[in-house]
């Protein structure tokens, strides 16, 4: 009996965790009423052990070893229940702290863990309980780690607006003399797609990776007319503007 004593953790601190102590260190062993009242006098006293056994529905143990044989399971209810009234779990929020969460952590599996934690922990419930919850609430949070305060807020890429009638673009021309292709214009738009322009003088319609819309803030210069150059499109033709797609 005195090295079960020494065993179990202090009952003063909460019988929760003390009863949880004795029923393992007693698995598969047949307790009789007489070692319940040795252990708890020596772990209370004998008038503190005698208010037990009273409150517990055992007035018939008391000063008496009546019942001393007889099995201690009928009455285990009873005696942990009163326990559990006389001594609760001490909290001490510091050492109920949550176990710091890692980034490959998966966040479901870690508060179902929390929550088994506390409650073998405390004996009691934490979504039972108003304090309780906050109290676990409050110990989640402060496990979390700190926010990345250098990372860059993220910004979605900017969509440029689309071309329009009325719009002047530049266009990429070829011609064979030149070694790398030209920009020329800028020439007004008259039909527009989402993804081709057709321009002012001409009827051949430009894909938009051809195209470079001239800023709103020059737009004020005249525009360019295909026309403006006999013989001359914005293809680089001498035949004058043609028809297709480029």
């Amino acid at each position: 009996m005195l090295g079960l004593v020494e065993r179990l953790p202090d009952i003063h601190e909460g019988a929760g965790k003390w009863i949880r102590a004795l029923e393992e260190e007693t698995m598969g062993k047949l307790l009789a009423v007489g070692d319940l009242k040795a252990l708890l006098a020596r772990l209370l006293g004998m008038a503190r052990m005698e208010e037990v056994l009273m409150k517990s529905g055992l007035q018939a143990a008391v000063n008496t070893p009546y019942l001393d044989g007889a099995s201690f399971d009928q009455f285990r209810p009873a005696m942990w229940r009163t326990l559990r009234e006389d001594y609760p779990t001490k909290i001490d929020p510091k050492s109920l702290k949550g176990e710091e969460v890692g980034d490959t952590v998966n966040p479901a599996n870690y508060l179902h863990r929390q929550l088994k934690r506390w409650k073998l922990e405390t004996g009691r419930n934490p979504e039972g309980d108003e304090l309780m919850t906050t109290l676990f609430r409050t110990s989640i949070v402060e496990a979390m780690p700190p926010p990345e305060k250098s990372r860059e807020p993220e910004t979605e890429p900017e969509v440029p607006d689309p071309v329009v009638p009325g719009d002047q673009v530049y266009l990429k021309v070829f011609r064979r003399k030149w070694n790398e292709p030209r920009r020329e214009g800028p020439y007004k738009v008259v039909r527009a797609t989402p993804t081709a322009v057709q321009v002012e003088g001409s009827t051949t319609w430009y894909h938009l990776n051809h195209c470079t819309r001239v800023p709103k803030i020059i737009t004020s210069l005249p525009p360019k007319n295909i026309e403006d150059e006999p013989g001359a499109g914005p293809n680089g033709s001498q035949e004058g503007p043609g028809s297709g797609t480029v």
